[in-house]
């Protein structure tokens, strides 16, 4: 069995005509016994929102950057949650009014709202790049060198930056884990591609690749493709560069 994991965003949707392929060549990947994830730091409902619009066939979907990870009948098979402490903490930044958007990530949405009750994953803060403010970023620092016991990351995209606090050891790799040991897949059969900065352990943890050539990417990813069914094909034809 093997195990295919592609980000959404700027690897999966290249073109309309490219998603159009990706889907017939997933298609024929799962026929033939192995697993395909989708993965985002999108939700889940803004996630599943897409499959269904283009019909992509989906093993598992793995959301919110890691957080939560569901089967194709939206069922939460793993969670990696963050305690609700966090919350007063992240209050500081709040406060300034310095940021676009302030969102809680719940297993299935995001929200402004926070829900005391609910399962939490992480917290992020949304700043527009060209306006990036010193307090907020000293803020953050500040938080980030006081309380080690959570993981602090920061990533640009579209002209946004993106902060965000969540549990230690957290990334896109951690629901890949847990499917790896589920399924006992060794690290041979396991391919991932992305684009983007959250990508990044992702692509170094497995036989990686990338789409673009994302400075903070280039470094750990084997190759650069155009599109995930050229991928596809080296895996079904057997000449991918591996890692393992």
């Amino acid at each position: 069995m093997k195990l295919l994991v592609s980000d959404y965003d700027g690897t999966f949707d290249t073109s309309e005509n490219d998603i159009r392929i990706n889907c017939e060549k997933i298609n024929e990947f799962i026929k033939d016994g192995n697993l395909f994830v989708l993965s985002s730091g999108r939700s889940y409902d803004n996630l599943v929102k897409k499959v269904e619009e283009y019909n992509i066939p989906c093993s598992f979907l793995s959301c919110s950057d890691g957080s939560f990870l569901f089967d194709n009948n939206g069922m939460m098979h793993y969670a990696c949650l963050i305690s609700h402490n966090v919350v007063e903490l992240c209050s500081k930044l709040e406060r300034l009014k310095l940021h676009k958007n302030f969102e809680f990530t719940y297993p299935k949405t995001y929200s402004t709202e926070y829900r005391k009750f609910d399962l939490l994953g992480s917290i992020a803060f949304t700043v527009a790049e060209k306006n990036n403010n010193k307090e907020f970023i000293d803020t953050f620092n500040d938080i980030r060198n006081n309380h080690p016991e959570y993981q602090y990351d920061v990533y640009g995209y579209k002209g946004e930056v993106f902060y965000l606090v969540r549990p230690l050891g957290l990334s896109k790799s951690s629901p890949i884990e847990f499917l790896k040991e589920k399924f006992d897949i060794p690290n041979s059969e396991i391919y991932t591609i992305g684009d983007n900065t959250n990508d990044k352990e992702l692509i170094r943890d497995y036989n990686g690749y990338r789409i673009g050539n994302n400075d903070s990417i280039i470094d750990v990813s084997l190759k650069e493709y155009n599109a995930i069914h050229e991928l596809i094909d080296d895996i079904q034809y057997k000449r991918v560069l591996k890692r393992f």
